[in-house]
């Protein structure tokens, strides 16, 4: 199963790339004609990774309704395997979490590859700075991945619908958002912003955002361990 895990991860990871050569191809193809300026003065690697943590983001959240879903009838397999559910479960993870650090390296690769193409057709004096640090790279690949734990837990807790992991997204989206409110309410939020990566992302909190990943799949797995397959 955590082959069958692989296969589908590498078919996810082919069109995740195809996307985003396509996103490429079609930012180039404005720059060349001067509709779009990609570069001012400077541009640096820890905004290229910062851009890519959200970019990847998109990605993590699917993939995190996969535990959800392998509670459900189809998976049933995973209930009289030789082996304990726990180890099972913890080869899921590992396979859809390492493919979320490889979708944000080919991410920063491909924005690499985008402005050493792009900077010399828009013929600026624009410099690239080499300034990514550990603790910027630790947040870039740390805030997808963080997402990536809240949506394996929202799929547990939701398995009866499949894929109700991306329930997350919106969410997530919509805390951060009502947090900035002036009220009762965006101050409620705000009290509790350590738990959403949507706010803990562009306020630095690298420890926060992994603390999340840690604490929200260790309770994914403590439901998976007492989830019965749903018919």
């Amino acid at each position: 199963m955590i082959y069958r895990q692989m296969l589908v991860m590498r078919k996810a990871l082919l069109w995740y790339v195809g996307l985003l050569a396509a996103g490429m191809t079609f930012m180039l193809s404005s720059v060349a004609m001067g509709t779009t300026q990609v570069c001012g003065t400077s541009t640096n690697f820890a905004g290229w990774a910062m851009t890519c943590g959200y970019t990847v983001m998109l990605f993590a959240a699917i993939y995190g309704a996969g535990l959800g879903n392998a509670s459900r009838e189809g998976a049933r397999v995973f209930w009289v395997l030789p082996q304990g559910r726990f180890r099972t479960a913890l080869g899921l993870l590992g396979v859809d979490i390492a493919g979320v650090i490889v979708a944000f390296g080919i991410a920063f690769l491909g924005t690499a590859l985008f402005f050493s193409i792009a900077i010399p057709m828009e013929h600026s004096d624009c410099q690239v700075i080499s300034n990514l640090t550990l603790p910027k790279l630790a947040l870039a690949v740390g805030f997808p991945l963080a997402v990536y734990g809240w949506s394996t837990l929202t799929g547990m807790l939701l398995r009866r619908v499949a894929y109700m992991g991306i329930v997350f997204l919106p969410v997530g989206l919509l805390w951060y958002s009502f947090s900035t409110m002036h009220n009762g309410f965006g101050a409620l939020l705000r009290s509790i912003a350590f738990l959403n990566p949507f706010n803990m992302f562009p306020a630095n909190g690298v420890w926060q955002i992994w603390a999340i990943l840690f604490g929200t799949l260790a309770l994914a797995l403590a439901v998976w361990q007492r989830a019965e397959v749903v018919a």
